[in-house]
């Protein structure tokens, strides 16, 4: 490995720690009167019938008939259902849906650095990194019960992958 690259690799390796810490911090010590609540109810409706009824339904858990429906897209209730079939209890549930939902938004801000990095040299590279890290939405959205956090994992994965093939190819220049 050059130096260059074990200098990017710590960079992103840094930020990546430091925003899951953020988000560690703030989810060990805010707290939300009744989480699964709004939207969130829906989302635990349809990982509870797809890892108990092996339906994708937002019938809730007590209904006799349930209907198979697609007003949810599936990932996020996936995500929960593995939650859900890791442990049966609730609090363990939700601290393991948050703690995952920390690191993705940590990943997210790693991948801003490696994203910056195809066009920015490194230590803009890193700030926009730590921006990303320390953005208040960003570390509080951990807490909710929420798709938008493995949404802008993917998304931002997608953006990364995108730009590395345009790399790649030549059709950027990196930074």
């Amino acid at each position: 490995m050059s130096g260059k690259t074990s200098r990017l690799v710590v960079a992103v390796l840094a930020v990546i720690v430091f925003a899951l810490s953020l988000r560690w911090y703030y989810l060990a010590t805010a707290v939300v009167s009744d989480p699964v609540r709004g939207d969130a109810v829906e989302y635990y409706n349809y990982a509870w019938n797809l890892l108990n009824r092996h339906v994708f339904s937002m019938s809730p858990p007590g209904s006799e008939v349930v209907t198979p429906d697609s007003y949810r897209d599936p990932g996020y209730p996936l995500l929960m259902a593995v939650w859900m079939a890791i442990t049966n209890d609730l609090d363990r549930w939700y601290a393991g849906v948050l703690l995952t939902q920390a690191a993705l938004g940590a990943l997210v801000a790693g991948m801003t650095v490696l994203l910056a990095r195809l066009w920015l040299p490194l230590g803009w590279s890193m700030a926009a990194g730590i921006l990303v890290a320390i953005w208040p939405h960003n570390i509080t959205i951990s807490e909710y019960l929420l798709s938008e956090t493995l949404y802008g994992f993917f998304a931002m994965l997608a953006v990364l992958a995108y730009g590395w093939a345009l790399t790649k190819h030549g059709l950027i220049a990196a930074g």
